[in-house]
C-alpha cells in the first residue's frame, strides 16, 4: 500500500517552511567579529590562543559567517614547526666566449656563504659534453674545482630546457669558469647558472597565558596542576625547575579539558625525564587542554619547585574570499559538527602566502543564536513557534492522509 504522491506534495511547502527555521536555529557557541576588508579578494586571519582553544579537530566547527550568515569557503592551516625554503639564485654572467675547441662561460656568484653544486639551464639539447669547472677570487686566477666532467643533455617534451646540477668540492668562490669543449660554431646555449638555496625555517609560535600553578606531594611523587581557565592548544612547554643542582627525574604529563556533559576528561600525553642540564623543552604537536598534570617522581630525593611552564602555540591561521566593506564573523559550532568540505582545499599551497590580513575582535560566549539584525533575521520566539507550528500541522495532515487510506481499503 503506498501513499498517493498528491498527498506527499502537501508536505513539501511546510519543510520549506521549516527549513529556514531549522538553519537560523543552528548552534553557534562562540564567535569572533572581523574588521571589515578594505578590498576584495583573500584575506587571511590568525587565531588567537582562546579561539585556537575553541576549535575540533581540522577546525570541523569552525565556520566563516558573512553578514547575512552565509558560510564562505576557508582553509585551515597551522605553521610547521620546521619548514624547508628552497630558491633559485642566479648568477651573473660576466663573459661569454669560444676560442679554439673550447667555449668558455665566467659567471660571478652573490655574496653568501659556500655552496656545493651549481645548477645550470640549458636550452633543449641532445648532446654529450665534456665540461672543466674552475673557481677564482679575483676572476684574474682560476683554481681547479672539476675536470673532465662528463654530461648528456637529454631534451625535455614539457619545455624547451632542462636544469643540469653539477655537483662540486664545497668552495665560496666570488667567480666560476665553465669550460666546454665542443665545437665553437655550434655551441650548446646555457640560459642561467646559479645554485638552490635550501634554509630551514623556524615556525612562529605564540605564547600562550600564564596557567595558574598549584602543587602538592602524593607519598615520592609532586604533582604540579597548571590551570588554563579555558581550552588551549599546546605545541611547546618549556619547564623550569629549581631545588637541587643537579638532578634527573621522571614524570608523566597529563591533559585534562571538560567534556560535552561537564564531566572531566584526562589522558596521558608524553612521559619524559627532566634533568638540570637540559631545556626540558617539550613538543607537543598540538595537546588541546584546560589544565595540565605534571607528576615528577622524586624516589628519595628532596621535592623539585616548579618555576615556570611556559608554554607556545604554532601560529594558525584561516584564509577566506571575502568582499571590500563585508563585516564577516568567525563562529565556532558545538562540538560533532560535520567538517565542511570547500574546493580550496586543493589551491592551499597558493593560498598560504602573504595576504591582507583581517583583525579579530576577543572571543564571546554566546548562550544562544546571535541576535538578529531586525531586517535581515527573525526573532527567537518566531522561529520556536513556527516550529511548532509546523510540527502540528505535520501530524495532522499525517493522521488524515491515514484515514482516508483506511477509507479507501475498506471500499
Amino acid at each position: 500500500m503506498s501513499i498517493p504522491f498528491a498527498k506527499i506534495r502537501l508536505f513539501a511547502p511546510l519543510l520549506g517552511l521549516l527549513w529556514p527555521a531549522l538553519a537560523l536555529a543552528q548552534d553557534f557557541r562562540w564567535e569572533a567579529p572581523l574588521d571589515a576588508p578594505k578590498a576584495d579578494g583573500f584575506h587571511q586571519v590568525e587565531l588567537s590562543p582562546e579561539m585556537a582553544g575553541r576549535l575540533e579537530p581540522q577546525a570541523a566547527n569552525l565556520r566563516w559567517l558573512a553578514p547575512e550568515g552565509t558560510a564562505l569557503p576557508y582553509i585551515f592551516f597551522v605553521e610547521e614547526a620546521l619548514a624547508t625554503r628552497s630558491a633559485f639564485v642566479p648568477y651573473e654572467i660576466v663573459s661569454q666566449q669560444a676560442s679554439g675547441s673550447t667555449n668558455r662561460l665566467v659567471v660571478r656568484a652573490p655574496e653568501g656563504g659556500p655552496i656545493e653544486s651549481l645548477t645550470v639551464q640549458i636550452r633543449n639539447a641532445d648532446l654529450r659534453k665534456t665540461l672543466k669547472l674552475s673557481g677564482s677570487d679575483d676572476n684574474k686566477t682560476f683554481f681547479a674545482l672539476k675536470n673532465d666532467y662528463f654530461f648528456h643533455t637529454l631534451p625535455q617534451s614539457d619545455g624547451t630546457s632542462e636544469i643540469r646540477i653539477i655537483d662540486i668540492p664545497r668552495s665560496d668562490y666570488a667567480y666560476y669558469e665553465l669550460l666546454f669543449y665542443d665545437w665553437p660554431d655550434n655551441p650548446l646555449q646555457i640560459l642561467q647558472v646559479g645554485h638552490i638555496d635550501t634554509r630551514w625555517e623556524q615556525g612562529r609560535y605564540r605564547d600562550l597565558p600564564e596557567p595558574r600553578v598549584a602543587s602538592r606531594q602524593e607519598g615520592s611523587q609532586s604533582l604540579f596542576l597548571l590551570d588554563y581557565g579555558q581550552p588551549v592548544v599546546l605545541d611547546r612547554l618549556r619547564l623550569r625547575f629549581s631545588g637541587a643542582t643537579h638532578f634527573l627525574r621522571q614524570a608523566t604529563l597529563w591533559a585534562g579539558e571538560l567534556g560535552p556533559a561537564g564531566d572531566s576528561l584526562r589522558r596521558q600525553v608524553a612521559s619524559l625525564a627532566v634533568a638540570s642540564s637540559s631545556d626540558n623543552d617539550l613538543s607537543l604537536d598540538g595537546v588541546r587542554a584546560q589544565w595540565l598534570e605534571l607528576r615528577l617522581e622524586n624516589l628519595d630525593n628532596p621535592p623539585l619547585r616548579l618555576d615556570s611552564a611556559q608554554a607556545r602555540m604554532l601560529r594558525r591561521w584561516v584564509v577566506a574570499e571575502c568582499a571590500a566593506g563585508q563585516a564577516c564573523r568567525l563562529a565556532f559550532a558545538a562540538p560533532g559538527t560535520p567538517a565542511p568540505r570547500y574546493d580550496l582545499v586543493h589551491f592551499s599551497d597558493s593560498l598560504r602566502a602573504e595576504l591582507p590580513r583581517l583583525s579579530a575582535q576577543p572571543l564571546r560566549a554566546l548562550s544562544a543564536p546571535p541576535e538578529p539584525a531586525p531586517a535581515e533575521e527573525l526573532p527567537k520566539a518566531f522561529i520556536w513557534l513556527t516550529l511548532a507550528a509546523v510540527g502540528a500541522l505535520l501530524v495532522g495532515l499525517s493522521v488524515k492522509v491515514l484515514k482516508d487510506m483506511g477509507k479507501k481499503s475498506a471500499t
